[in-house]
């Protein structure tokens, strides 16, 4: 009987060839697959299987077929004779002799690879979980301890290397990247002789035997012999066929006192002593001065940095964590907020009993079982917490130092705090001991003392919590006692509350720290507490200027002399206008110009200027023409009058002339002439100058330390940190 049967031409995914010797046809019948051999008119397999496949070699010839049944796949030979069982999951041809087969075992999931060869002898065991053809090189892995560790045979099953590696990537040409347990790469060469140090992150291949390499994602290029084309500092690599262009991360220069280092970084911050966080994309590190990289953090972002702690958050969950300047984790990346204190840090989680911020100490642990629903504020070492609807303070420590008793904590100038409590006002010191008792109505920081309010009393309560007065009238404070406020006038008292006069005085003001002015309509009065002697001036005396160095200006007839602070005559009422004496001398005014004379009233600058200011360390600043300059105590001229304008500083002087800024020193020497557009005093007395867009540092000395070629500097326990462009460079390959 004439069997019809349907012969369709399945595709296979191997190589099928027309051949002298075969000629095979996959056909198909009732759903299932067969394959004969046209060239002889003869089956080979009934149809019984799922897939076929097989591989002719370059003559055209085949060894052996691949068949799948029931899921599971077995070797025949041309006959149709059955080779192997079977029983495996795949059935890959590597070529006409050999077949990477992998098959599961009892109660397992995975399924493991083996090596066949044609008469289905086993090559390699299967113990293998991935294995793969590179060149005449089977690149294999198996699991050790839960552990993917990769290895290298050849196609006769020999092991070529250790069975160590945490992965092996095949690479151009037959080379190969290998990673060892710290996840650092080096390059093999295809008989897997290590070409390099095992130093890279990733290695992959270019073209014509370079490869790009990369070390926490900075990449550069390497040759086939692992020399080193272009530095890994790059961020971009663009391969031509006769040239290498790059595009290299940002540089930062770390300029020490007697070294430079240039790193190249998206970001770079100072951190700890001789420490740098380090930003590249959206990953971050830490570096130690010998450019070692303490933790990596892949895909997250610096929030801040403290001189032990380093807040980072992730940029897939926006959760913020710390590490330590041993890039450990100290606190994990859970929390919503995170603020760095020297030494100790808070974290926030949300909680529905609203105790969110907790703080933690250097090792991660919790400072106090209770939490604090927010932070008010950080002032100095000492932070103002929320708890309970109440405030408290912690330490520089974390500490809590006071109860949870006060409705608010506020922080005053001289670094005391200002507490109000369910019965009043005090006043707390940063270690949480007590200067003012939280009992009065209201407390008022002055000068050098509180002011208080307490019922119907008010008075004055030095910085130790003493009190020096009360009383139930307006109190004015003086040195060395206070005044009290009547109807028609003031009454003064020293700290005994002794009353000192029956006088009522419409004014009182103080001349020093044992003087005080007292006036009426009619008089003024110099007086003094300690011996409590009144000295009555003459009528004629109109206006008293401010005290310095023992001498208190004077307006009489409309023209200015000095007295002492005990109303003696120093020098006469016969000039139109006089300053302060300052370092022994004072400038003076006579027909409508400025001169300088000395306390005995000797001329020592001629009336020739403008104005001039006070002595400060030895120079005055004078004016002519809206122009300015200094000049010492001789009236020589140390910085001519061609400028500006002339602010004296603490620790150094502004010239300013055309719109620029110059510098000098406090005694006149020429630092800069003006040139910047911006001039910063740094802690350590150097400068930080900037031009444009761009910023440099200088030294006292006017040395160049940095010149100005930075978009940003900052300062850094070692030294400073400058920002510049990247760099574009191009690689003629030969």
């Amino acid at each position: 009987m004439l069997l019809v049967r349907f012969l369709i031409v399945i595709g296979c995914s191997l190589s099928i060839h027309s051949s002298f010797a075969f000629q095979f046809d996959v056909y198909s019948e009732d759903g299932k697959l067969g394959l004969i051999n046209k060239s002889e008119i003869d089956t080979i397999l009934n149809n019984q299987f799922e897939e076929i496949e097989w591989k002719q070699n370059d003559s055209a010839s085949v060894k052996v077929i691949q068949a799948k049944k029931n899921d599971k796949w077995a070797l025949y030979n041309t006959k149709g004779e059955q080779i192997t069982r079977h029983q495996f999951n795949t059935l890959k041809a590597l070529n006409e002799n050999l077949f990477i087969a992998s098959q599961s075992t009892v109660n397992s999931s995975f399924q493991y690879f083996g090596l066949l060869n044609t008469k289905g002898a086993t090559i390699i065991s299967f113990e293998y979980v991935t294995m793969k053809l590179h060149n005449d090189k089977i690149i294999a892995s198996k699991l050790v301890n839960s552990v993917y560790q990769f290895g290298v045979f050849d196609l006769k099953g020999k092991e070529l290397t250790p069975f160590h590696y945490s992965n092996i990537s095949p690479l151009d040409n037959g080379y190969f990247s290998i990673e060892n347990e710290l996840r650092l790469q080096a390059l093999f060469s295809p008989e897997l002789v290590q070409i390099t140090p095992f130093k890279y992150q990733n290695i992959c291949s270019l073209d014509d035997g370079y490869f790009e390499v990369a070390v926490y994602d900075r990449k550069g290029v390497i040759n086939e012999y692992g020399d080193l084309i272009t530095p890994v500092i790059n961020r971009e690599i663009i391969f031509s066929h006769n040239r290498i262009r790059t595009i290299s991360y940002p540089q930062w220069d770390l300029v020490k006192p007697d070294d430079k280092t240039t790193y190249y970084f998206d970001q770079t911050w100072p951190f700890g002593n001789e420490l740098l966080v380090i930003q590249t994309g959206q990953n971050l590190s830490i570096l130690n001065e010998k450019g070692n990289y303490l933790g990596y953090f892949e895909n997250h972002q610096l929030q801040d940095v403290d001189d032990q702690f380093v807040s980072i958050s992730s940029n897939e969950t926006g959760y913020s964590g710390v590490i330590n300047q041993a890039g450990k984790i100290m606190l994990p990346i859970i929390y919503d907020s995170i603020i760095l204190n020297k030494t100790f840090v808070l974290g926030k989680i949300n909680r529905a009993n609203n105790e969110n911020w907790f703080a933690y100490d250097t090792l991660g642990n919790k400072i106090n079982e209770t939490g604090y629903a927010y932070i008010k504020d950080k002032i100095g070492d000492i932070t103002i917490a929320g708890q309970n609807e109440k405030v408290v303070l912690l330490s520089k420590s974390g500490n809590q130092i006071t109860s949870a008793g006060y409705s608010d904590i506020e922080g005053l100038s001289n670094g005391h705090f200002l507490v109000t409590g369910p019965d009043g006002k005090g006043v707390l010191r940063s270690d949480g001991s007590w200067i003012i008792t939280p009992y009065r109505d209201a407390i008022q920081l002055k000068k050098d003392h509180y002011y208080f309010k307490q019922g119907s009393a008010m008075g004055f309560i030095d910085l130790n919590g003493n009190i020096l007065t009360k009383s139930y009238t307006d109190v004015l404070y003086l040195p060395l006692g206070y005044a009290l406020k009547k109807e028609s006038g003031y009454e003064i008292f020293d700290l005994e509350n002794k009353l000192l006069t029956e006088t009522l005085y419409d004014t009182i003001s103080i001349v020093n720290d044992k003087t005080w002015l007292l006036q009426t309509l009619e008089s003024k009065t110099l007086f003094k507490p300690t011996q409590q002697e009144f000295i009555e001036l003459p009528r004629s005396v109109q206006k008293l200027g401010p005290y310095q160095e023992g001498y208190i200006g004077f307006l009489k007839d409309n023209q200015w002399g000095l007295m002492d602070d005990r109303g003696q005559l120093r020098i006469s009422n016969r000039y139109d206008d006089i300053g302060s004496f300052s370092e022994g001398l004072c400038p003076f005014k006579l027909l409508d110009k400025w001169g300088v004379i000395d306390q005995a009233e000797n001329i020592m600058v001629q009336p020739k200027y403008d104005r001039i200011f006070a002595f400060k360390h030895g120079l005055a600043l004078v004016e002519i023409n809206d122009k300015n300059g200094l000049i010492d105590k001789n009236g020589q001229i140390i910085i001519g009058l061609t400028h500006d304008e002339i602010y004296r500083y603490d620790k150094w002087i502004s010239l300013e002339k055309d719109g620029y800024i110059g510098i000098s020193n406090m005694e006149g020497k020429l630092i800069r002439s003006p040139q910047y557009d911006q001039v910063i005093l740094l802690a350590n007395g150097q400068f930080m100058v900037k031009k444009g867009q761009l910023f440099g540092i200088i030294d006292t000395d006017g040395k160049d330390i940095m010149p100005i070629r930075y978009q940003k500097i900052l300062s850094s326990p070692e030294g400073y940190l400058g920002l510049r462009n990247e760099i574009r460079s191009e690689y003629p390959l030969k």
